[in-house]
């Protein structure tokens, strides 16, 4: 795979254990995007795109780590658009691809992937959505395995974060209250996932429902193990539903 050699040749330029750890994400993501891509029937083209496009969702992460020092994008700049500039700059995006089309697409998803902007029905946008689904469960299963910090909280979840659940749609960072309320983020992320292969892992796994015991099993805030319950109830029903 030329495109994953240019990858590892490119990222080993930054010699940082946080960026060390992105390198492994991406590899987990394309993993998994390719799993979905399969359940779908993709062509074996498709499937190569996709797994192009998956490895490369946070190319931007790099520089923004080199630049800023910290992966939070709010502290810096957003690291898909950082991602767009950096395969665009001396068109490094080339070395991936030379196909015209496969452009249009590795930029759309390095630059939508991790936005809450609605997509369409393209086929495009469906590449999207799958590397945003792979995206989000590698995030989870990071934060269950303690690869990424899951910051445990004694304060309630805000009401903020509780309509957002109900409503069934994400919390996007911007909009937590309370403490707590930064793993409400990672638990709406199932209202965004998309095929059934994902709502299929997540049954299966149930890791979702790991999660949430692990945070209700270390929180002492007793309003918010009560809240947790019943979400992760919710939770599993939303799952059922989608398979």
């Amino acid at each position: 795979m030329d495109y994953y050699n240019e990858f590892i040749n490119y990222t080993s330029k930054f010699n940082y254990p946080e960026c060390k750890f992105k390198v492994e994400h991406s590899k987990r993501v394309m993993d998994f995007a390719k799993s979905i891509a399969k359940s779908l029937n993709y062509s074996d083209e498709d499937e190569k795109l996709v797994s192009k496009a998956s490895l490369l969702h946070d190319i931007g992460r790099f520089e923004q780590f080199n630049k800023y020092h910290t992966f939070i994008d709010n502290k810096s700049e957003y690291h898909g658009d950082i991602g767009v500039k950096v395969l665009i700059n001396n068109d490094l995006i080339s070395k991936f691809t030379s196909n015209p089309y496969e452009k249009k697409v590795i930029l759309r998803v390095c630059k939508y992937h991790g936005t809450m902007d609605k997509l369409t029905d393209s086929k495009e946008d469906e590449i999207v959505k799958i590397v945003r689904d792979s995206d989000k469960i590698d995030i989870l299963n990071s934060a269950l395995n303690d690869n990424i910090k899951l910051d445990i909280a004694d304060d309630d979840i805000s009401e903020n974060a509780i309509k957002a659940f109900k409503e069934k749609h994400l919390l996007s960072l911007g909009s937590k209250k309370t403490k707590a309320d930064r793993f409400i983020v990672w638990v709406c992320f199932v209202f965004d996932f998309n095929f059934k292969y994902t709502f299929n892992y997540l049954k299966k796994t149930k890791l979702i429902d790991k999660l949430i015991l692990k945070y209700i099993n270390k929180t002492n805030n007793i309003n918010t193990k009560k809240v947790l319950k019943e979400m992760g109830k919710e939770v599993n029903k939303y799952i059922n539903e989608k398979i």
